[in-house]
């Protein structure tokens, strides 16, 4: 738990873009999604049957290192 604490890597972005593979599941999770748009990310439902998860994090390697030395 310190670890996590002390080592805060940054999101540069996120996307989600998914298909449930049901079309009723996947109506209900539109508006969802719609919504989370308008604050964080990028979030999308296709009906197409591509699902895609993209979280690039960056981190410097000493932020890593002071991080394992102070646990």
């Amino acid at each position: 738990m310190v670890f996590l604490r002390l080592y805060k890597p940054k999101v540069s972005q996120l996307v989600l873009n998914i298909d449930t593979g049901n079309c009723i599941t996947d109506a209900k999770l539109y508006p969802v999604f719609a919504f989370l748009n308008l604050s964080q990310g990028q979030f999308n439902i296709n009906f197409m049957g591509q699902n895609q998860f993209i979280l690039p994090i960056q981190n410097r390697p000493i932020l890593v290192i002071r991080a394992l030395i102070n646990t």
